[in-house]
């Protein structure tokens, strides 16, 4: 199965957005955002580590570390 191209735009255009948003301090867009983009391609490690970051620096530890894991399943070497 072939994936939509104008699907993977629209996941990059977020990711784009998302990463803006948290590097400004809008954790609270960027994480919308990286829960879109999750929901939208559970197999996209950038999306998990981003919404990892989001749920750390608003202090929910576990769910961090949860999306981190799923991040390092997808793609072992993604923090290296």
């Amino acid at each position: 199965m072939t994936k939509d191209p104008s699907t993977d735009t629209k996941v990059s255009v977020d990711l784009s957005e998302a990463w803006r948003a948290l590097n400004t301090g809008d954790t609270s867009s960027a994480r919308k955002i990286f829960e879109k983009a999750v929901h939208g391609d559970p197999s996209d490690p950038e999306s998990w580590t981003g919404l990892g970051m989001c749920l750390e620096r608003t202090l929910n530890y576990e769910a961090a570390a949860n999306s981190y894991q799923r991040a390092l399943t997808l793609e072992p070497n993604i923090f290296a």
